[in-house]
């Protein structure tokens, strides 16, 4: 069952003075979330959004999240994402943009990667991968492409 919540303002206190390592966002009618919205919650090290309607996701949007570990994105729209949403994310090992409309995947958006592991790209509507998008992922363990068009 979907949830009321349908946008996320950057005016939001969603800390309240807690030092959050985790937060979730599931199942709602959230579409989108504004750069700086993420700006209190340097020490987070997860996020799940999943099972929303996000449709896009803009630069700078992860930007403040330093020590991220996880972000899950998994069962959204999303497609296209921006250049450079995921530069910066030197900590992140879990990646998980499945079930979303992904129709290409470019090489720069995991160039600063280097401890990702896993990386989830199943069940989108990719036709390629270009083979650069491995060169900088050294720790890659895992990648899921399957229910795709490739």
């Amino acid at each position: 069952a979907s949830h009321g919540v349908a946008n996320i303002n950057t005016e939001d206190n969603v800390t309240n003075g807690v030092t959050l390592l985790c937060i979730e966002i599931s199942n709602t009618l959230l579409t989108s979330i504004p750069v700086g919205v993420f700006k209190e919650l340097s020490n987070l090290e997860k996020i799940t959004l999943k099972s929303n309607k996000l449709h896009r996701l803009e630069k700078g949007l992860f930007d403040s999240l330093k020590k991220i570990r996880e972000i899950q994105l998994h069962g959204n729209e999303i497609d296209p994402t921006d250049d450079g949403t995921f530069d910066g994310l030197k900590n992140v090992v879990l990646l998980h943009l499945a079930k979303n409309n992904l129709s290409a995947v470019f090489t720069d958006w995991f160039s600063n990667q280097t401890k990702l592991q896993t990386l989830r790209l199943y069940e989108n509507q990719l036709t390629t991968v270009p083979e650069e998008i491995f060169q900088n992922l050294p720790n890659l363990r895992e990648i899921g492409l399957h229910g795709n068009k490739i």
